[in-house]
């Protein structure tokens, strides 16, 4: 029966009925067994650590290889990535035999790259694809190999992994993901074009899909941060939305959307020579390409037109300040964030901002 209610997901029934057991039959030869399978229910509940604990009684039974794995496997789910990696190595070393040596050996491998044992887990999955695997598994295993070597900086080697499991993956979506994180290692080697390409290509081979919208996604950042064309990259933005919503990154996407449509309004209003608040306008500008797009060097331009085009209304300070500032935490220039703090002081000494500005230097011992 506790068996019964395991498969069928009922953990709570089946550890009712596997405690029932355990306590009015102490001595049953179902024991170990029935403690086995009581572990694996407090899994399913989310009981980590009394699955821990109950996997610990079985050291001693012929279920013990059974239970190191699904200890192993709980030590995983709770991001306890050093103690996996020693449990799945205790149960490799001690159970040579066991049927699933290899999901044992995906598992390590994973915790591995997780602690960022990135050369060591690339090794390890390495040795995975030698072996007699599905085409989903080679898939898999070739897609964190990639993503290790992105993480130590190889997109070369990245770039070799992918291509080949390019040539062994035969199904459309497999060949999608591969193309997705193909564009990613053409990125960071610099070939924009190829990237863009590849995005294009998996968006085409799994439509309506979260390849698809993740593709979008990428390109709409590449068009964004590489090309600052904002155009387009609302356009690859809004399209994340329009193939799945569902995905981890259409809140961003959309987000990404509104952001583009006011940098454009108040472009607009830029232009209009009947707007009340130019000065304002310009320095809105300035504020959301820096908070929201974090792109500091266009913002630092438009700061710029604010201190320079009205450099009587009340934004001009609060526009070199706002540069200072960019300087100094964002970009790690102390020294220029100086010049503007002087600056400040010198074109706007009887500010709030300037006060800042004075303190700032002062406590540098720079004030003069």
């Amino acid at each position: 029966m506790g068996k019964c209610f395991y498969e069928k997901r009922n953990y709570s029934r089946a550890r009712t009925k596997f405690q029932e057991l355990l306590t009015y039959f102490p001595d049953s030869p179902f024991r170990d067994e029935t403690t086995l399978y009581l572990g694996r229910s407090y899994l399913g509940e989310g009981e980590y650590a009394l699955a821990i604990e109950t996997f610990g009684r079985l050291e001693d039974s012929r279920f013990r290889c059974d239970a190191r794995f699904d200890m192993a496997e709980a030590m995983y789910v709770t991001d306890d990535y050093e103690g996996a990696v020693k449990a799945y190595q205790n149960l490799l070393e001690s159970c040579p035999g066991i049927s699933y040596r290899e999901v044992a050996l995906e598992k390590l491998a994973a915790s591995l790259l997780k602690m960022k044992e990135y050369s060591t887990g690339i090794e390890l999955y390495q040795s995975l694809l030698k072996g007699r695997l599905s085409e989903d598994e080679r898939l898999e295993v070739s897609l964190r190999i990639a993503d290790a070597y992105l993480e130590l900086s190889e997109p070369e080697n990245a770039l070799d992994i992918l291509l080949k499991a390019d040539r062994d993956i035969k199904s459309d979506h497999g060949k999608a993901r591969i193309r997705l994180k193909l564009s990613e290692s053409y990125r960071k080697l610099g070939r924009l074009e190829e990237a863009i390409h590849a995005l294009g290509e998996a968006s085409q081979l799994a439509p309506k899909s979260e390849t698809s919208a993740l593709s979008y996604y990428h390109l709409g950042a590449i068009y964004e941060q590489e090309y600052v064309d904002f155009e387009k990259a609302k356009e690859a933005y809004a399209a994340v939305l329009t193939e799945d919503k569902a995905v981890e990154v259409s809140q961003e996407a959309a987000r990404k959307v509104t952001t583009f449509n006011t940098i454009e309004k108040l472009k607009s209003d830029l232009q209009d020579e009947s707007a009340e608040n130019p000065a304002e306008t310009q320095f809105l500008l300035a504020e959301l390409l820096v908070i929201e797009l974090q792109n500091t060097d266009l913002a630092i331009e438009e700061y710029q037109k604010v201190a320079t085009q009205f450099e009587d209304s009340e934004y001009a300070p609060k526009a070199i300040y706002a540069i200072a500032w960019i300087y100094k935490n964002l970009k790690a220039d102390p020294q220029t964030a100086d010049e503007y703090f002087r600056r400040l002081i010198e074109e706007h000494s009887e500010t709030e901002y300037a006060d800042v500005a004075r303190k700032t230097l002062s406590e540098k011992g720079d004030l003069h």
